[in-house]
């Protein structure tokens, strides 16, 4: 028969902290309120902003959580890399949207760019450069 599985709101750095999803490519907010160390592979439960709730695999959740990490840093001016068709790429931000939760990018890669074309991206495809000085 199937265990049921043993679900923990202590023990690990990742409860409470809160992470985007996304679906029809729409951010989706949500909260780590348990995990499952003992099952295999381990769980993650997440409550949603909506009430609706879901089990992660680490991988998603530590990337959901990055993602609403970068999400929150970014500010015009922050020089970001980015994956636009497949292809990282160096850049700016210039223009945040809370509407549609895309980043509005000014690629700074000369071999790589078009003349002031911005390239439109959400969190789970820029990574914020450690240098930001210019």
């Amino acid at each position: 028969g199937e265990e049921e599985t043993e679900w923990m709101d202590t023990g690990n750095s990742m409860l409470g902290k809160r992470l985007y999803l996304f679906y029809d490519n729409k951010p989706v907010l949500a909260t780590v309120k348990m995990w499952a160390p003992r099952a295999c592979p381990q769980l993650w439960h997440v409550v949603h902003s909506d009430g609706d709730q879901e089990d992660l695999i680490e991988r998603e959740a530590r990337e959901a959580i990055e993602t609403y990490r970068v999400h929150n840093a970014l500010k015009v001016g922050v020089k970001v890399r980015f994956c636009n068709l497949r292809q990282w790429k160096d850049g700016v931000v210039v223009r945040v949207s809370q509407r549609d939760h895309f980043f509005g990018i000014r690629c700074t890669d000369k071999s790589k760019m078009k003349k002031n074309k911005l390239t439109y991206v959400d969190a789970r495809n820029i990574k914020i450069l450690k240098d930001q000085s210019n």
